[in-house]
């Protein structure tokens, strides 16, 4: 519980590894990009960062996010808006 700027990179130093990131929280374009970018580097190979309502004022900060790490969104809805990123092996 707490702002997940605060919180979350506490809990995920705690956790090593992140399987599984669902983000519904804030859903300003800065906040959701700032919650992906403190948990990607603890996402391993093949596992997934998802968004739900992840178009924020004709952005996407899930989309955004990916192509700039050149990974893809491996699965997209538009209704509900619900976005999953499957991060790629760099070795494969």
């Amino acid at each position: 519980l707490g702002d997940s700027l605060k919180e979350l990179p506490k809990l995920v130093q705690r956790l090593g590894s992140v399987d599984f990131f669902f983000h519904d929280s804030n859903h300003a374009y800065e906040h959701q990009c700032q919650e992906f970018s403190i948990v990607y580097p603890y996402v391993g190979p093949g596992w997934f960062i998802t968004a739900d309502d992840w178009s924020f004022g004709g952005k996407w900060p899930l989309s955004d996010f990916a192509a700039e790490r050149g990974e893809q969104i491996s699965c997209l809805s538009i209704k509900p808006r619900f976005g999953v990123i499957q991060k790629r092996d760099p070795n494969a």
